[in-house]
């Protein structure tokens, strides 16, 4: 996890001030351009009644960045700019495991995929071009590091440069 541990979660209170609850990183070795690539996070929503960020990468404009959050209402969503992608309601308490994989080139035509739990919730065969942003542009717990910030908790987030597959 963030910390090292390997049974540990960050606990995150959904607050920008005065402690600006996220983590941040610089994202320049993340997959960038229409590149393949997976993201995901364990995450346990404690408030779904306002967007949560839970993993974000790339520049400051949306279309130019991916991530994962839940929407007003409590569904996951896995988001590029281009593609929009709503799932199921995860604002019931318990741990879930969201995962996203892009390919520009996959042989399904589905060029993204949202992953909740080990099912496939969404996908679409539209995929953007992600301009990374630098230093503090790699956040887990907030999608720009002073909103959507999460309440809840998060373990295990990853980033991969290539496709998983669904056995992965």
């Amino acid at each position: 996890d963030i910390d090292g541990s390997r049974t540990g979660a960050a606990n995150f209170n959904g607050a920008a001030s005065p402690n600006n609850q996220n983590f941040s990183a610089n994202d320049s070795s993340l997959p960038s351009l229409t590149n393949s690539r997976s993201y995901g996070v364990w995450f346990k929503i404690k408030d779904g009644s306002a967007q949560r960020g839970l993993i974000a990468w790339g520049s400051a404009a949306v279309a130019s960045r991916v991530f994962i959050f839940t929407l007003t209402g409590g569904a996951i969503c896995f988001e590029d700019g281009v593609s929009y992608l709503a799932g199921p309601n995860v604002s019931d308490g318990l741990w879930h495991l969201a995962i996203g994989v892009q390919d520009n080139s996959a042989a399904d035509g589905l060029k993204t995929k949202g992953y909740l739990d080990g099912s496939l919730v969404a996908s679409g065969v539209n995929i953007s071009s992600v301009t990374l942003g630098g230093a503090n542009a790699f956040r887990v717990g907030g999608i720009d590091g002073t909103t959507n910030l999460m309440l809840g908790q998060i373990a295990g987030a990853f980033v991969t440069n290539y496709a998983m597959t669904a056995e992965d």
